[in-house]
C-alpha cells in the first residue's frame, strides 16, 4: 500500500457535500482494499496511508467534511461482505476523522462537529462542484495526489442514505447513529460534548423573533438568560423535577380508591404534558432510528401507553356510572409504578457507574428476547406431553403453573407430583425436563449473558460516552424551534395553538416567546441564580496536537504536544526494530 498514492482533494467551503462525499467513497474504496482491524490500523504499515490521508485534509477548508467521513462510515457499515473490508473502511474513516478533529482549533472543532444537514445542503446544484480547476488539476497531477476517476456527478447513483433520511442532522449526531465510538471518545469530541452538557456551547443565543439555530461561544451578559433554557445540564434537572413532582402525584392518587377530582385533575395534566412532549420529539426527530437512539424514548412510550389506556377507561366509568371500569382504571394505572419510578431516576444514568451499567442492562435484555423463543418451544413440548398423561387430574392452568415453577429452580414440587401425572412415564420424563430447564437452558442463558456483559464492560468507557453523547444530543433534536415548553406547560401553548390560523407568523412566534417568559420565569430564576453564585472555570483548550508550521495559535496544551512527539518517537524505534529483526533473519538464513 503506497501512501503517498491517495490523498483527498482540496475542498472549498463552496463545495458541494454530495460531490465531497461521493469522493471520499472512491479514495476510500481505493486505498483500502484488505480487511483490518482497528488496532491494525493504527500500526505501520497501514498508519503511513492514514497519516497521509489525514495531512490531505488539512490542506482544505470546508466545515463539513468530518460530517462527510461519518456518513461514508455509517454508509460502509451497513454493507456486509466475507472478507470485511467495508468493515475496515468503516472504521478507517472514523480514525482519520479523529486524527483529523485532534489537530484543529477551538471554532473550527465547534463548526465541524455542529455541521448540519440541512436541506439546502442536500438539495445543492452540483454545477458549480463539477467544473474543473485547471490550475488544481495540473497541481494535484504534478504532486502526484489521487485525483478522483469521476468527478462528475450527474449520475445520482449509488444513492446514500443521508440523501433520504440526513436531514436536519449534525456530524455528532450522526457519530451516535453509527455508532462511532471510538470517535465520540477523542479528547476534542468529548470537550466538546462537555461544554454543550454544561452550556459553555450554546445552540441559540437568543430567544427572538428571527433567531436562529447556530452554534456559539455562551458569554454571560450577551446571551439572553431564556435561551439558557435549553441548556442540557438545565433540562434534565428541571424534567427530574417535574417527574419527582408527578411521582408524587401519582402515589397520592393510588392511596385514594376513589381519588380527589383536583389531584386526579392535576395528574392527568401531568401525564398529559410528558405524552404530547414524546409526540412533539418523535415528530421532530425525523426518523425512528433517530429518535429510539435513546434508551428511555422506549419507557416514556410505555407510560404514555398505560395513561392513555387509563384515561380511556377512567371516561368511560364517568360516563357509564359503572365501578367495574373504575377498578380496572385503577389496576391499569398501578401498573405505572415499576416503569415510572425507575424512570424518575433516570437522571442517574449520566454518572460514569450507573451509565456503563445500563447499555448493559439493554445488551443483555435483548439477547434474553432473543433467547426467550428457544425457552417457549421446549416449554410447549413438555407441557403437551405432561398434560395428556395427566389429563385426569391435572387441568391446562394448573400444569402450566408447576412446570413454570420446575424451571425457577422448585425441582422436588415437579418430582413430587411426577407419579401422581402418571406412574411409569411421570418420573423419567421429569427429570429429564429439570435436566434440560435448570442445567442445561439456564446455564445457556447465564453463559451468554455473562459473555454480553464482559464485552459491555470491557468497553464501559466507550459504551458510557455513547450513552452520555446520545442524551446530551437530545437536546439539539428538541432545540429545532425558538420556543421550547417544558411539561406540563407545553399544555399551555398547546391550548393557545389555534391562534397560528388567525395570526402572521412573525406574530404568532412572537406571542409564543411572550407565553415562554412568563410561564418559564420561575425555571430562569433558578438557572440565573445557580449561574450567579457558581464559580466559573477556565475552558480547557481543544487543541491536542501541535500547531501546523507557519500557523500561528493562541492556545496550546504542552501535554498533549509532549504525548503526540512520545508517539512519534515509538513509531520510530518500532520500525527500527522491525529493520533490525529483518537483518537478523537474512543473516541466520544464509
Amino acid at each position: 500500500m503506497d501512501s503517498m498514492k491517495y490523498s483527498f482533494p482540496v475542498y472549498e467551503s463552496s463545495e458541494s457535500f454530495d460531490a465531497m462525499v461521493r469522493d471520499f467513497d472512491q479514495v476510500m474504496r481505493s486505498s483500502i482494499r484488505a480487511p483490518y482491524t482497528y488496532d491494525q490500523l493504527r500500526r505501520v504499515p497501514v498508519v503511513n496511508t492514514i497519516d497521509h490521508l489525514v495531512q490531505s485534509l488539512r490542506k482544505s477548508s470546508h466545515s463539513g467534511m468530518v460530517a462527510a467521513l461519518l456518513v461514508l462510515g455509517m454508509e460502509y457499515s451497513q454493507i456486509h461482505d466475507d472478507r470485511g473490508v467495508f468493515q475496515t473502511r468503516a472504521s478507517a474513516t472514523e480514525l482519520i476523522a479523529s486524527k483529523y478533529i485532534s489537530s484543529m482549533h477551538t471554532h473550527d472543532v465547534i463548526e465541524a462537529l455542529t455541521y448540519e444537514l440541512d436541506d439546502q445542503i442536500l438539495n445543492q446544484s452540483d454545477s458549480d462542484a463539477e467544473s474543473e480547476n485547471p490550475l488544481l488539476q495540473a497541481v494535484q497531477t504534478i504532486s502526484g495526489d489521487f485525483q478522483p476517476e469521476n468527478r462528475n456527478h450527474a449520475d445520482r447513483e449509488p444513492q446514500y442514505w443521508y440523501e433520504e433520511t440526513g436531514a436536519g442532522l449534525c456530524a455528532l449526531e450522526i457519530a451516535v447513529m453509527k455508532p462511532a465510538q471510538k470517535f465520540l471518545i477523542t479528547p476534542a469530541v468529548k470537550r466538546v460534548i462537555d461544554d454543550i452538557w454544561k452550556g459553555d456551547i450554546v445552540f441559540w443565543s437568543s430567544i427572538s423573533t428571527g433567531a436562529r439555530k447556530h452554534a456559539v461561544r455562551y458569554h454571560r451578559g450577551q446571551t439572553d438568560i431564556f435561551a439558557r433554557l435549553r441548556v442540557p445540564r438545565y433540562r434534565t434537572a428541571i424534567i427530574f423535577i417535574n417527574y419527582m413532582i408527578l411521582l408524587g402525584l401519582y402515589l397520592a392518587a393510588l392511596s385514594f380508591d376513589h381519588g380527589l377530582w383536583w389531584l386526579e385533575t392535576l395528574l392527568n395534566l401531568w401525564f398529559l404534558g410528558f405524552v404530547y412532549e414524546e409526540l412533539s420529539q418523535f415528530y421532530e426527530s425525523g426518523s425512528i432510528v433517530v429518535y429510539f437512539r435513546d434508551f428511555w424514548s422506549i419507557i416514556d412510550l410505555v407510560i404514555g401507553a398505560i395513561f392513555l389506556t387509563f384515561l380511556v377507561l377512567r371516561i368511560a366509568g364517568a360516563l357509564m356510572h359503572s365501578d367495574k371500569y373504575h377498578h380496572m382504571a385503577q389496576e391499569v394505572l398501578s401498573l405505572e409504578a415499576f416503569i415510572l419510578v425507575p424512570r424518575a431516576f433516570s437522571v442517574a444514568s449520566i454518572y460514569p457507574y450507573y451509565g456503563t451499567l445500563l447499555p448493559c442492562v439493554r445488551a443483555m435484555m435483548y439477547d434474553l428476547i432473543q433467547f426467550v423463543p428457544l425457552i417457549c418451544v421446549c416449554f410447549f413440548g413438555f407441557l403437551v406431553t405432561f398434560c395428556s398423561l395427566g389429563k385426569d387430574v391435572y387441568s391446562i392452568q394448573s400444569m402450566s403453573g408447576l412446570l413454570i415453577r420446575v424451571f425457577f429452580g422448585s425441582a422436588g414440587t415437579g418430582l413430587d407430583a411426577a407419579p401422581v401425572i402418571n406412574d411409569v412415564l411421570g418420573t423419567p420424563l421429569m427429570l429429564f425436563f429439570i435436566a434440560l430447564t435448570n442445567l442445561v437452558l439456564v446455564t445457556f442463558i447465564i453463559s451468554i449473558l455473562s459473555q454480553r456483559y464482559m464485552v459491555m464492560i470491557g468497553n464501559q468507557r466507550e459504551e458510557y460516552e455513547l450513552m452520555f453523547a446520545s442524551h446530551v444530543l437530545d437536546t439539539i433534536t428538541t432545540s429545532d424551534k425558538v420556543t421550547y415548553f417544558y411539561p406540563p406547560l407545553n399544555i399551555v401553548s398547546f391550548l393557545f395553538r389555534p391562534l397560528r390560523y388567525t395570526m402572521s407568523a412573525e406574530h404568532y412566534q412572537h406571542f409564543r416567546i411572550v407565553l415562554l417568559k412568563i410561564t418559564h420565569f420561575p425555571w430562569v430564576s433558578c438557572i440565573w441564580l445557580f449561574e450567579y453564585f457558581r464559580p466559573r472555570k477556565r475552558s480547557l483548550s481543544y487543541n491536542s496536537a501541535l500547531p501546523f508550521p507557519g500557523e500561528e495559535t493562541e492556545e496550546t496544551n504542552p501535554l498533549d504536544a509532549r504525548l503526540s512527539t512520545m508517539e512519534d518517537e515509538l513509531k520510530a524505534l518500532r520500525q527500527l526494530l522491525q529493520e533490525v529483526l529483518e537483518e537478523k533473519s537474512m543473516t541466520a538464513h544464509n
